[in-house]
C-alpha cells in the first residue's frame, strides 16, 4: 500500500491526472500535516484544500486534528477511494 516502487500490475491502478494528484503525500510542514496550518492572526489552524485548479477553504480551528480531519473529511468527498488522508478510517 502506497508503494512508489511497486509497479507490478497487480498494485497499479487506472486514474486520472486529478485523482493521481490528490495521492500526493504532505510536503514538510511545522504540523506535518497535510492541508493544515497555523494561522497567526487569528491564532488557530487553518484547513484549505485544492482540487482541479480550485482551492477550497475549510476553515479555523482551535486544534491541528480537527483542521486534519476537515481536510480528511474533503478529501475523501474530493478524491474517493485516491485520497491521501492524515488519519485512516
Amino acid at each position: 500500500e502506497n508503494d512508489g516502487l511497486d509497479n507490478r500490475r497487480s498494485n497499479l491502478r487506472v486514474c486520472d491526472k486529478a485523482q493521481n494528484a490528490g495521492n500526493g503525500h504532505a510536503r514538510k510542514r511545522k504540523s506535518g500535516l497535510k492541508g493544515v496550518h497555523w494561522n497567526k492572526g487569528a491564532r488557530k489552524f487553518c484547513a484549505q484544500i485544492c482540487h482541479r485548479c480550485k482551492r477550497y477553504y475549510l476553515g479555523l480551528f482551535q486544534t491541528e486534528e480537527a483542521a486534519a480531519r476537515a481536510y480528511d473529511a474533503k478529501a475523501r468527498e474530493l478524491w474517493g477511494d485516491f485520497a491521501n488522508t492524515n488519519y485512516q478510517l
